[in-house]
C-alpha cells in the first residue's frame, strides 16, 4: 500500500489553502478550515494551535490517536503535532488561532499553560459551559475588530494583550476541576523545562548531555531527576520521543528507510536498524509492517 506524505504546516503555509484574519511571525487568526489539505496529506505542526467548535462536528487523528470535537470543545495541539484522517461535518464553524512557542511561554508566567498543554497530550479536548464559550468568543472579536481596524500607535500591543487574556482564560479553564496551585519544587521545574525542551524539538537529540547542558545540570542529575518525578530516567523519556516520532515517518511517508535514519541524524542505516530494534524489537522495514498492519486491521 502507498503510504502517504506529511506537509509541514507553518505560520507561512496556512495563508496557502485558506483565508487568514491575521498573521506575522508569532499568530495566526483564521475560521475556515475546510481547504486544509486533510484529504491529500498528514499534516505535521510546527505550532500551537488552538481551536474552539462552536457548531457541527469534526473528526480528526493526532498523533496516531482518533478525537472527535463537539460544540463548546475546545483543541489545544502542541507543536510537531501530527494531524491526519480529519472529517468535517457540512456545519462546522470554529475559530482557530495558532502562537509560536514564544509567545505561549513569554505570555503565561512560569510557563503555566505550556505545561497544561503537555498534560493535555493524553487527551487534548476540554469542554467548557455556555458561558465561558462567550467569552472566548468575545476575545475572538475583540481580535478580528481591533486586526482590522486602521493602524495605530498601540495597535499591535493591544492585540496581544487580547491574545494574553485568551490564554488566560484557556488556563483557568484547564484549571477549573484541578485543586488549588500548589508549589512546584525545583526538582519538579528541571522535569518540567526537560520535557519542554524535548517536545521543542522538530529532530529530538539523542544524546543526554545536549539536554543536560541546554539545562545546566550534569546527566546524571537530570536522570536522577527525572526518575524522581516521573518514574522514568531522562533517556528513556528521550528515546520514547525519538521512536515516536520516527513511528510518525515510517507509518505515514513512503521515505526509505535511508532517508529517515539521514533526516533523525543516524550515522548509518545499521547503526538505525540496531535503534528501532533496540526499542521495538523490530527491523525499521519490520516495524514499518506491523505499523500498516495494525493500523488497516484498526480501520475494520
Amino acid at each position: 500500500m502507498k503510504q502517504t506524505n506529511f506537509t509541514e504546516v507553518g505560520f507561512e503555509h496556512i495563508p496557502e489553502w485558506v483565508d487568514v484574519n491575521y498573521i506575522d511571525n508569532d499568530l495566526i487568526i483564521y475560521s475556515d478550515v475546510k481547504d486544509l489539505p486533510f484529504k491529500e496529506d498528514v499534516l505535521k505542526t510546527t505550532m500551537v494551535t488552538i481551536g474552539i467548535c462552536f457548531k457541527g462536528r469534526m473528526q480528526l487523528d493526532i498523533n496516531d490517536c482518533p478525537y472527535q470535537v463537539m460544540p463548546n470543545d475546545i483543541l489545544i495541539s502542541p507543536p510537531n503535532a501530527y494531524i491526519k484522517n480529519a472529517w468535517l461535518s457540512p456545519d462546522f464553524e470554529c475559530d482557530i488561532l495558532c502562537l509560536s512557542l514564544r509567545v505561549v511561554t513569554d505570555f503565561i508566567p512560569e510557563n503555566r499553560l505550556w505545561d497544561k498543554i503537555n498534560m493535555l497530550s493524553a487527551y487534548p479536548i476540554i469542554h467548557v459551559d455556555n458561558e465561558n464559550l462567550h467569552i472566548f468568543e468575545l476575545c475572538m472579536k475583540m481580535l478580528k475588530e481591533k486586526l482590522r481596524a486602521s493602524s495605530s500607535k498601540y495597535k499591535k500591543e493591544i492585540v496581544y494583550s487580547i491574545v494574553k487574556t485568551y490564554l488566560l482564560e484557556l488556563l483557568e479553564n484547564i484549571n477549573m476541576d484541578e485543586p488549588s496551585q500548589k508549589e512546584f519544587s525545583r526538582k519538579e521545574i528541571l522535569f518540567k523545562n526537560f520535557m519542554k525542551l524535548i517536545t521543542s524539538q522538530t529532530i529530538k537529540p539523542r544524546s543526554l548531555i545536549w539536554y543536560s547542558d541546554k539545562l545546566y545540570v550534569t546527566p546524571k542529575y537530570l536522570s536522577t531527576i527525572c526518575k524522581e518525578v516521573s518514574g522514568k530516567t531522562a533517556f528513556v523519556w528521550i528515546n520514547e520521543y525519538v521512536v515516536n516520532d520516527i513511528k510518525h515517518l515510517l507509518l505515514n511517508t513512503d521515505k526509505s528507510i535511508k532517508e529517515i535514519a539521514d533526516y533523525y541524524k543516524f550515522p548509518n542505516c545499521s547503526f538505525f536498524g540496531k535503534y528501532i530494534r533496540q526499542h521495538t524489537g523490530y527491523s525499521p522495514g519490520e516495524y514499518r509492517r506491523f505499523l500498516i498492519d495494525d493500523r488497516n486491521a484498526s480501520q475494520f
